[in-house]
């Protein structure tokens, strides 16, 4: 899941990401679960100890967030009451891999853990993310002085990361659109790519985008997001375009590498969402 707030290269205010919680809300009909003010009182030295043994390959040693969220974010902590936290460790998060902890721990223990990650409020402090930027109209074309490359798309379409990749060890002429979230793309990105979220208004962006270099775009969902932008160029005779069949993550799967500001990663460090 990306993050669509601006500061984070959304293109939502904050303002507009409570509305859109709001709404969520309303449109749910999840029941209100009422819990209590009351702060829960545990041994946190235990509770650390019974961490480590069941959060930590998720959450992450101090809180920092793995494959689950960051349990040591100050503004979750913030928000979130003791209860809360207690009742999430207890019953679990539905339709997320967060499982009901009630016949695994006992009270007591949950108690205890419940202790420990609100100790977090004084150990743990958020770092500021820092954003690459963005790629100028000047680095959209990759290897301009080449030739585009002679792709066979399936269904007149797709076109296969063996291909792509073939193309780009080739240093062939192309435009990779990464059509996710901007902060996804921060994240993670095919080397070269440049971010065109899905939402992007094409309006004020095509003058940018040349009619005769080969476009590709890839997404993550795995080709739902970039077949609208690709279909949208080609209403706006963008003959040259292709969607990356597999998308990102089956890139990464096949074992073809991704980007991050630090340089080239493994499909084992990259983000899965």
């Amino acid at each position: 899941m990306g993050g669509y707030l601006d500061e984070m290269g959304g293109p939502m205010t904050l303002d507009e990401v409570w509305d859109l919680t709001y709404w969520l809300f309303w449109q749910s009909g999840a029941q209100r679960v009422k819990l209590s003010e009351n702060s829960v009182a545990g041994d946190i030295v235990r509770g650390n100890n019974v961490y480590q043994e069941n959060c930590a390959s998720c959450h992450g040693v101090s809180g920092e967030g793995i494959s689950a969220p960051a349990l040591g974010n100050q503004s979750a902590l913030a928000h979130n009451k003791d209860e809360f936290i207690r009742y999430a460790i207890e019953h679990g998060r539905q339709d997320t891999p967060m499982s009901a902890f009630n016949e695994k721990l006992s009270a007591i223990d949950i108690d205890n853990v419940t202790a420990f990650i609100r100790s977090f409020t004084s150990d743990w402090k958020a770092e500021k993310v820092v954003l690459s930027a963005l790629p100028t109209p000047d680095q959209y074309v990759l290897n301009p002085e080449s030739d585009n490359p002679n792709f066979s798309l399936d269904d007149g379409m797709y076109v296969s990361s063996k291909d792509l990749y073939q193309a780009i060890q080739d240093k062939k002429k192309m435009v990779l659109l990464d059509t996710r979230v901007t902060s996804v793309w921060q994240r993670a990105h095919i080397e070269g790519a440049i971010p065109f979220p899905y939402y992007t208004e094409l309006e004020g962006h095509l003058k940018d985008l040349p009619k005769d270099v080969q476009i590709v775009g890839y997404c993550s969902c795995p080709r739902a997001a970039t077949e609208y932008v690709i279909e949208q160029l080609r209403e706006l005779s963008y003959n040259k375009t292709a969607v990356l069949y597999e998308g990102i993550l089956g890139w990464m799967n096949l074992g073809y590498p991704v980007m991050r500001t630090q340089g080239l990663i493994s499909k084992e460090e990259a983000p899965q969402h």
